[in-house]
C-alpha cells in the first residue's frame, strides 16, 4: 500500500507544470527554477496582495512586504507561492533577511521550486522542519552572506522570486497559515495554508452514525 502511495504522489507531482522537487520532514534540499510564469492552465484562487510584515519580538525589520498566492492546478490540487519585497534601500544592519518560513502543511505532501516572472533573488536552499509544518527557504551565498537583506553583497531593496510548495491539498484556509522572515527575531503575516479534508470513508462512517442517530430518536418517539 505504501509502494502505491509513493507512486501516486510521485505521478502528482511529475504530471505537474513546474519541474519541483519533493521535501519530506527532516530534508534539505536545492531548490530548482520551476518555470518563468505560473501554472500553465491552473486558476489563481487567493491572494493576499502586498502585506507589510509585522515584526515580533527581536526583529527590527523595516519597511518588508510579504504576498501569498494559491493556484488551483487542472488535477485538482494547491500550489502556494510567496514573495518577499525588502523595500529597505538603507545599507544598514536592519531588514538583515537571511530565512523566508511558510506554514502550515502538516499531513500534506510537498514539492519545492521558485519561479522567475518577477523578483530577483533565489534561495539557496530549502527545507521542511520535522513536524512537517514549516517550509523554509534559505538565502546565503557561498560564504554565508544573507542575499535577501540589507548587507552586502546584495540586499537593498532586493526582491525574492516567487517560493512556490506544491501540495496535495484541495482545500484551504485565507489565514490559517503565516509567511514569516528571520532576521534575528521573525516579522510576519497571515497567509494562506492548506485544510484537511474528511476522507470517503469517514465520511461513509459519520453518513452512517447519522443515519442511526434519526432511527433511533423515531423509535424513540413512535414508543412514547
Amino acid at each position: 500500500m505504501g509502494k502505491i502511495r509513493a507512486f501516486a504522489i510521485g505521478i502528482l507531482f511529475a504530471s505537474s507544470t513546474f519541474a519541483t522537487t519533493m521535501v519530506v520532514p527532516g530534508q534539505t534540499v536545492a531548490p530548482v527554477p520551476a518555470a518563468a510564469s505560473f501554472p500553465t492552465g491552473a486558476t489563481q484562487v487567493f491572494d493576499t496582495g502586498s502585506t507589510t510584515l509585522t515584526p515580533g519580538v527581536g526583529s527590527l525589520v523595516n519597511g518588508v512586504q510579504g504576498e501569498a498566492m494559491v493556484y488551483r492546478t487542472t488535477s485538482g490540487t494547491l500550489d502556494f507561492f510567496y514573495q518577499i519585497t525588502n523595500n529597505n534601500t538603507g545599507n544598514s544592519t536592519t531588514d538583515n533577511l537571511r530565512l523566508v518560513t511558510a506554514v502550515n502543511f502538516t499531513g500534506f505532501t510537498t514539492a519545492v521550486g521558485y519561479v522567475t516572472s518577477s523578483g530577483s533573488v533565489a534561495p539557496s536552499d530549502s527545507n521542511r522542519t520535522l513536524s512537517g509544518a514549516a517550509i523554509n527557504f534559505d538565502f546565503l551565498n557561498a560564504s554565508g552572506q544573507n542575499t535577501l537583506g540589507t548587507k552586502p553583497p546584495s540586499g537593498l531593496g532586493s526582491t525574492s522570486y516567487w517560493l512556490e510548495v506544491d501540495t496535495n491539498a484541495t482545500t484551504f484556509c485565507n489565514t490559517c497559515g503565516s509567511l514569516s522572515v528571520q532576521d534575528g527575531g521573525n516579522a510576519a503575516m497571515l497567509a494562506p495554508a492548506p485544510t484537511a479534508v474528511p476522507e470517503p470513508a469517514t465520511l461513509g462512517f459519520l453518513g452512517g452514525g447519522l443515519a442511526l442517530l434519526g432511527i433511533a430518536r423515531l423509535r424513540k418517539r413512535k414508543t412514547a
